[in-house]
């Protein structure tokens, strides 16, 4: 078996094929890097031109007040991309970001609206002494200073909602108030919870604001940012899910809880712990390398399709089949060792794109990331654990290895009972293009049907740290057995086929 299963090592090794897609993987990835890091400032001014002119030079009085505000928001932009286009700010850059959806946006946005639309000198002179205020900061790079205005405007909020300003004439109201309150006291009750939410709410801005003055971390288009606006987003998730069990009633609903279950204590424990990405872009070489071994790479399944339809196929193709079988060998170990063969370059091929994603991505994004432990909520413990970035990509490999060795023990089969690899590629792409089609369009009456559909089944990854399938009826347990059944079947239908084939007459 062993000599077997090298000769065919050999034969692999030996295919062109092998080397193109290795090529073409490396290649994309290396394009693709390229892009996301490339800093590309696109000049959009001109989408805005015609509206800019309509505004300075047509006749505003005969415009409709929509028609204006549409203007009024185009001039927004164009003030803003034209600010950072003079000031050579970047794309991406905090000034950017500041300009575009901050305070100096909002100054902008004042500024038109007084000019044109209310056409009120006195307000445009205080939307422009505040602009130039905040222009000044921009320019300063002081971006500390508007992280501080937004937690000073946030601690106000929570302030005026906590101890609400009475003025004196509602002080008369007081009493005739507290005469109603027993009528009242379900709508008092509402308001309560509705205020608490908001207070809610605003305490996690406040939070969000003292963890980037803590760590440096200003409003701008980077993945560390957008884990601060993540942060505060989960935690008003998590304050406004429905906590009470008893009252979801829908599997749905219970997978929405523990998604905003998994955001929030993993976005929680990044912040509070510090375990933030170390670069300061949009993109870390940490999460790229992982997104790539998440699910099942389109080009990974071509890769083991196309191994499993021809390893078989091309001998019958070639005549060599004959040859093969004087060897003394039987069929079986002769068609185990192909089998076998197959999923060790694969897998050889799969732990190598880890290996050479990580170096390019690595260039690309930096080193330092592909270091900092991956944070992981397990629903089983209740607990965030930290895991090493290799350790979760072969624990999230391991979950989707059913999806390729499916549809390559497919393509076997099918190449097996054709003798054709054009077929054994064919039937497995479609069956994983469409797969998942049609298992959306099967009726609901029919979910427990459609828990033993194989897409449903060879995703196992789902179910890693405790998380739940969309279908309720599809668990761990059962898609295990599913997997195996369904392999040891096509296998063992692959050698039976093979051991009744009339091999004289090929």
């Amino acid at each position: 078996m062993i000599n077997l299963i090298k000769n065919e090592l050999y034969k692999i090794f030996h295919k062109k094929f092998i080397y193109v897609m290795a090529i073409l993987i490396i290649g994309l990835r290396v394009v693709t890097n390229v892009i996301l890091n490339a800093s590309i400032n696109i000049d959009l001014l001109w989408v805005y031109e015609s509206s800019v002119q309509e505004l300075e030079n047509g006749d505003l009085s005969s415009m409709s007040k929509d028609t204006l505000q549409y203007l009024v928001s185009d001039k927004n932009q164009y003030d803003g991309l034209l600010i950072i286009k003079e000031n050579k700010y970047g794309n991406n850059s905090w000034q950017a970001e500041i300009i575009l959806n901050g305070v100096v946006n909002e100054s902008i946005s004042c500024m038109n609206n007084s000019k044109y639309i209310d056409k009120n000198t006195e307000e445009y002179d205080k939307c422009k002494a505040e602009f130039d205020k905040n222009m000044e900061y921009v320019k300063s790079g002081d971006w500390e200073h508007f992280v501080k205005a937004d937690l000073e405007e946030a601690k106000a909020q929570k302030e005026f909602l906590l101890n609400p300003p009475v003025q004196e004439n509602e002080l008369d109201e007081v009493d005739e108030e507290a005469d109603n309150l027993s009528e009242n006291e379900n709508l008092d009750e509402e308001e309560e919870e509705v205020q608490e939410v908001t207070v809610s709410s605003i305490e996690n801005r406040i939070k969000a604001d003292e963890y980037r003055l803590e760590y440096g971390i200003p409003f701008d288009y980077s993945l560390r940012s957008v884990i601060m606006n993540d942060y505060q987003s989960y935690s008003d998730m998590w304050d406004n899910v429905q906590h009470d069990d008893e009252k979801i009633t829908k599997h749905s609903d219970l997978v929405e809880k523990k998604l905003v279950e998994k955001n929030y204590y993993e976005t929680k424990y990044k912040v509070e712990n510090n375990v933030l990405p170390k670069t300061e872009g949009s993109t870390s070489s940490q999460s790229y390398v992982i997104s790539s071994f998440t699910y099942a790479s389109t080009f990974m399944i071509i890769l083991i399709v196309v191994l499993g339809a021809t390893v078989t196929a091309d001998e019958f193709n070639k005549g060599t089949i004959k040859q093969l079988l004087l060897k003394p060998y039987t069929r079986t170990k002769i068609l185990v060792s192909k089998y076998i063969s197959c999923l060790i370059v694969f897998l050889l091929f799969i732990l190598g794109s880890v290996v050479v994603y990580s170096v390019i991505d690595g260039i690309a994004f930096g080193f330092k990331d592909l270091f900092v432990p991956v944070v992981e909520y397990n629903f089983n413990t209740g607990k965030v654990m930290e895991i090493n970035t290799f350790v979760y990509i072969l624990i999230n490999l391991l979950g989707i290895l059913p999806h390729y060795i499916i549809l390559f023990t497919l393509g076997f089969f099918i190449s097996v009972l054709v003798e054709n690899s054009v077929v054994g590629i064919i039937v497995p792409l479609v069956f994983d293009t469409f797969g998942s089609l049609i298992t959306e369009l099967i009726p609901k009456s029919l979910a427990k049907v459609s828990a033993f559909f194989p897409t449903n089944c060879w995703e196992l990854n789902q179910f890693l740290f405790g998380g739940l399938a969309d279908n309720q009826y599809v668990t761990l347990g059962k898609s295990l057995v599913v997997d195996i059944i369904l392999l040891v079947l096509m296998i063992f239908l692959s050698i039976s086929i093979f051991k009744k084939k009339d091999i004289k007459n090929q």
